[in-house]
């Protein structure tokens, strides 16, 4: 079977190809559009709770002692198992010690702690549950630079969190649709994220223009979260089987492409992939195995940093 991965897609050095080729051939949008012309939007997708923002926030450079309390911030009160993002969102550095945030209308609003912003972005999430919401720009968020211990993507790299269109809540289901149907199209590049135990999943998602993934290698990558919440993965990490990053990536890419020889008739499974163990998930490992902690938290480390 072929070994795909090599050190390369072991660090955010799979960036500058994507940011070089998309410049290089980027499509001149409609007047609408236009102020997207010179930035290539990354749009993240996956379902509800799969650790959307938590990725966005690792890749941005959000310092591990703050990453838990921002996380919990940006849910805006809402509770686990719902989920958190109900537009298209950025995050971005603040060059002060201020949360800044520019609503899809451009109406900005400044305030200075987590909780205040917890509350901002409740206030937001009604607004878009309870009237007719047709704002269709992003939200940005500028998050205070004390948040920060480096920055590591490209200024014209756009990330782009996405909501999960498999929201539970019928009231903001039109919004998410209609959000999804137009980012999923401006991206140019879509990371598809799904949880390691639930690959499977991939190759049923519901939006027709997602379903061919996985023969589009130019488009498309996967980032698999929780890798070490199955018992085998634990089992192979302790006793030594899994010891190395290439290792585990080899493990999740059997995986991937068993699922996609059985699920869409694929000769090979060609498309970029990531694994992380990131967020509620690496805490409680934390928690619990030091040694596997220290080894899942290496492995972040060798694919989130040059």
């Amino acid at each position: 079977m072929k070994n795909y991965y090599s050190n390369y897609y072991a660090s955010w050095e799979w960036t500058e190809p994507i940011v070089e080729r998309y410049l290089e051939n980027f499509t001149k949008f409609d007047a609408t559009q236009a102020n997207f012309k010179g930035q290539v939007y990354v749009g993240v997708y996956g379902p509800t709770q799969v650790g959307k923002t938590t990725f966005i926030l690792n890749l941005i450079g959000i310092n591990e002692n703050k990453l838990n309390e921002l996380s919990q911030a940006l849910r805006g009160k809402q509770s686990k198992g719902k989920s958190s993002t109900v537009t298209a969102t950025l995050y971005e550095k603040n060059p002060n010690d201020n949360f800044e945030i520019i609503f899809p209308t451009k109406e900005k609003q400044t305030c200075e702690t987590c909780e205040e912003l917890s509350v901002i972005l409740k206030k937001f999430r009604t607004k878009v549950t309870t009237q007719n919401y047709e704002a269709m720009d992003e939200m940005i968020i500028r998050i205070p630079k004390s948040y920060f211990y480096s920055k590591n993507h490209e200024d014209n790299l756009i990330i782009v969190d996405l909501p999960g269109d498999d929201t539970k809540d019928e009231s903001e289901e039109k919004h998410v649709e209609n959000i999804l149907n137009k980012y999923l199209v401006l991206c140019k590049t879509i990371v598809i994220m799904e949880i390691g135990t639930k690959i499977n999943n991939l190759y049923q998602l519901p939006l027709d223009s997602m379903k061919g993934w996985v023969k589009d290698s130019s488009r498309f990558m996967i980032v698999l979260t929780r890798a070490a919440s199955n018992r085998d993965v634990q089992e192979k990490l302790l006793s030594g089987k899994l010891e190395s990053l290439e290792q585990m990536k080899n493990y999740y890419f059997n995986d991937l492409e068993r699922a996609a020889i059985e699920n869409q008739g694929v000769e090979e499974f060609n498309i970029p992939f990531f694994f992380f163990e990131l967020g509620g998930s690496l805490e409680v490992i934390k928690n619990t195995n030091k040694d596997m902690y220290d080894k899942l938290r290496n492995f972040n480390k060798k694919i989130l940093l040059n």
